[in-house]
């Protein structure tokens, strides 16, 4: 009788603890490559990233998010969602729900970058800060989309 007692009662414990070990793993946030921080006070539509090398941003290919990127938001994704590879050289290119174009070429980016747009005067900077903490300030071409 108490055999039967004690297997219940390590059997109850062994599922109570696999479901907490699958609950903890479902709250955790899946570590992305790299981080886009929109700083403008406007929704961005569209963000795009292209080898530098290449003569085109590359089409649907190179679209990190459909969705939009709210003003302050940041997002996550991996070089695989636009073909990159760490280390590489891109051009960065975004239009505002305003139907502006903020773009930036020739920079280098690394694994656990987070790239910032921010409000410069009358343009806009694109920051890139690495994960050791150094960072570089690229000045966008802004213009309006056509």
């Amino acid at each position: 009788m108490k055999n039967k007692c004690f297997l219940r009662l390590a059997c109850v414990l062994l599922a109570a603890l696999m479901l907490s070990f699958l609950l903890a793993a479902c709250g955790k946030e899946k570590p992305y490559e790299l981080h886009f921080k929109n700083g403008l006070s406007a929704k961005l539509h569209q963000i795009f990233i292209s080898p530098s090398d290449s003569e085109t941003w590359g089409g649907e290919d190179n679209l990190i998010n459909l969705a939009d990127v709210g003003a302050g938001s940041t997002i996550g994704f991996d070089f695989s969602k636009f073909g990159g590879t760490d280390g590489g050289t891109y051009d960065i290119g975004t239009i505002d729900e305003n139907g502006m174009n903020y773009d930036c070429y020739e920079v280098v980016l690394k694994t656990g970058d987070e790239i910032s747009l921010v409000p410069s005067g009358d343009g806009a900077i694109f920051t890139i800060t690495h994960q050791d903490g150094t960072y570089v300030d690229v000045e966008a071409d802004v213009y309006p989309n056509e």
